[in-house]
């Protein structure tokens, strides 16, 4: 979808596989290669600056709740307010969220990517 500075985006997630699980929502700037699990599987975000930082810092990038658990229903909401700052406009980068079990040894669910660009 489309945002522009200073909005708040909520990304609904969704995996009723797996009510419970624990889930990890990440952003990057691409989504091929992406990242290739030993089973073949691939989670559709590449392994860059922006993975790491809304994993290791999402605040700092206006992100919350993006490390949670699932609810009995297996959704999970997480909020993304983008910063009001005109150097993000013409931005596109990438969202997914993965399930694991407990404690976190084995991916269970993986989902598609989803694009955002930042518009004026």
């Amino acid at each position: 979808g489309n945002a522009s500075p200073g909005s708040t985006i909520k990304f609904h997630l969704v995996d009723p596989s797996h009510p419970g699980a624990p889930y990890f929502l990440a952003f990057a700037f691409g989504t091929s290669p992406g990242l290739i699990l030993p089973d073949g599987r691939v989670i559709p975000l590449n392994y860059d600056d922006l993975l790491l930082l809304s994993l290791n810092n999402p605040a700092s990038i206006g992100l919350s709740n993006n490390i949670g658990y699932l609810n009995n229903n297996g959704y999970a909401n997480v909020t993304l307010t983008i910063p009001n700052n005109s150097a993000f406009v013409g931005q596109t980068f990438y969202a997914g969220f993965i399930t694991v079990n407990n404690p976190a040894t084995q991916v269970l669910g993986i989902s598609p990517a989803v694009n955002v660009t930042i518009l004026p």
